[in-house]
């Protein structure tokens, strides 16, 4: 052998005493030795109560979440636990970004609060008349409002508008329950924020209360001050006949 060589370090792992262990002893053999320490990624265990995406995760892996669907009348609330790594605790389905640690975190639920229904404050009418009054549209109990056409301009007219004040919530919905009298005429509801520009909802074509509501979703970011209208849809010259609508129960749901 020349002198200018030397034997190749060898992998020996025999005379190592525990080569699962980072810090213990090695034998030497007769000859030069190399070994190397080897490394894996930790993995740390992630628990997730009334949801999924339970499992054993590595350092900064982004794990989906859901939590469980809420039971009847509840909603979700937060998630809760170590949160710091998820991306929205208001949100049922997020990410959890792992923390190099256990973790634990709970879906949590409320109940959900109950609808708030507002009814009419106040009432104005441009064209008709009319027996009872707002008042009487605030609960179904068969007695109603009743709005009867005018002529005006050699027609029947109707025009007649509610002012409420509106709580708000993700979902607003205008409810009426109503139906007419005579031949020439069905109405229409329309509301406004402003009194002065109306957008349609609903035609009333029913003869008789069958006590169920009429539905209109309105937007919703819709609260406070709305005005509804009800119009007559017959607006011909020949149309004379004065025609009622009954109106039992009126009013917006905010959820």
């Amino acid at each position: 052998m020349s002198g200018n060589c030397e034997p190749i370090p060898k992998a020996v792992t025999h005379n190592v005493a525990d080569v699962n262990e980072p810090n213990t002893t090695i034998t030497m053999p007769p000859a030069n030795t190399e070994i190397t320490a080897t490394y894996v990624n930790l993995l740390y265990r992630l628990d997730v109560n009334s949801g999924t995406g339970d499992g054993n995760y590595t350092y900064d892996t982004v794990v989906d979440i859901y939590a469980d669907a809420p039971d009847a009348n509840k909603q979700f609330d937060v998630w809760t636990g170590d949160t710091s790594g998820i991306a929205d605790v208001n949100e049922p389905n997020t990410t959890l970004t792992m923390p190099a640690s256990d973790a634990n975190v709970t879906a949590t639920y409320e109940d959900i609060p109950p609808p708030t229904d507002d009814y009419a404050s106040g009432e104005s009418t441009t064209r008709g008349t009319v027996s009872g009054d707002y008042t009487d549209t605030q609960s179904s109990d068969d007695t109603y409002e009743a709005l009867t056409e005018e002529i005006h301009a050699n027609r029947s007219k109707l025009e007649h508008q509610w002012t409420l004040s509106v709580t708000g919530g993700t979902t607003v919905t205008f409810r009426v329950e109503a139906y007419k009298a005579g031949t020439e005429d069905d109405f229409d509801f329309e509301y406004s924020t402003d009194g002065q520009n109306w957008t349609y909802m609903l035609t009333v074509t029913k003869t008789s209360d069958d006590d169920t509501d009429q539905t209109f979703g309105l937007p919703g970011d819709t609260s406070g001050t709305v005005y509804i209208q009800v119009i007559d849809t017959n607006r011909d010259n020949k149309a004379k006949d004065l025609d009622t609508i009954y109106v039992d129960h009126l009013f917006i749901r905010s959820e």
